[in-house]
């Protein structure tokens, strides 16, 4: 009776220790990007702004993480930060950082063998760089602003000034860097003709497209066709 008494409380203990272990491991990459929904439920500009810098974060860390687990991650993150929009001040430019470092990891980690998920990290590229380029200001001037505003200088006027000049330096800085790589992605997967061949065919048809971008586009899906049909 004794003998079975401790092998009982044995394993009770190595259980507690088993659980407190687990409780002190940190949060996986998925765990990480699902609680971060908590920040943007308050709702209030700094909560807002906290948001988009921890989603910089995570972002940054992709490319430390395992492979399988942050390519599921970045997808959720990306989507999530597209859904995402805020007209308050505090936020800066900070929502269009964390959106340019999760395309990075997503463009470097394509899923090559699961079509539907290759589709949506494609579809998902397509939304931001469309978006970025329905916000752009072609031909932008910068507006006058201060880092020491003057007395007869209206501090609105300044924050408004230099909200929209770092905006629209970090979206001619995303279409430069991403634009390019997103549309060759877009047109290898037209001459594979595979599932996501079908974000090529939105790209052609969004008035976001330059004629040049859509003339490749077409080539290349002319050139999916013409393989198949051999």
């Amino acid at each position: 009776m004794k003998k079975t008494t401790v092998i009982l409380a044995l394993g009770l203990i190595a259980g507690s220790f088993g659980s407190a272990y687990a409780a002190d491991q940190p949060p996986s990459v998925g765990q990480k990007v699902s609680q971060l929904e908590s920040l943007w439920a308050a709702k209030s500009p700094s909560a807002q702004y906290e948001y988009f810098v921890r989603a910089g974060e995570i972002a940054s860390d992709l490319f430390r993480e395992e492979r399988e687990a942050a390519r599921g991650a970045a997808l959720v993150l990306l989507k999530n930060l597209l859904a995402k929009q805020s007209s308050a001040p505090e936020v800066g430019a900070t929502d269009l950082i964390a959106r340019t470092k999760v395309a990075r990891f997503v463009l470097d980690n394509p899923v090559t063998d699961d079509p539907q998920v290759r589709y949506a990290q494609l579809n998902a590229l397509r939304a931001l760089l469309l978006g970025v380029r329905r916000e752009t200001i072609r031909d932008y001037v910068p507006q006058p602003a201060y880092v020491n505003l003057p007395a007869s200088a209206d501090a609105r006027v300044n924050q408004k000034n230099n909200l929209a000049n770092s905006r629209q330096a970090q979206l001619q800085s995303m279409d430069r860097e991403l634009s390019q790589p997103i549309l060759e992605q877009a047109a290898r997967e037209a001459i594979a003709r595979t599932v996501a061949a079908g974000v090529a065919k939105e790209l052609l048809r969004d008035s976001q497209t330059t004629a040049g971008e859509k003339a490749g586009l077409q080539r290349a899906l002319d050139q999916g066709e013409l393989t198949a049909g051999r």
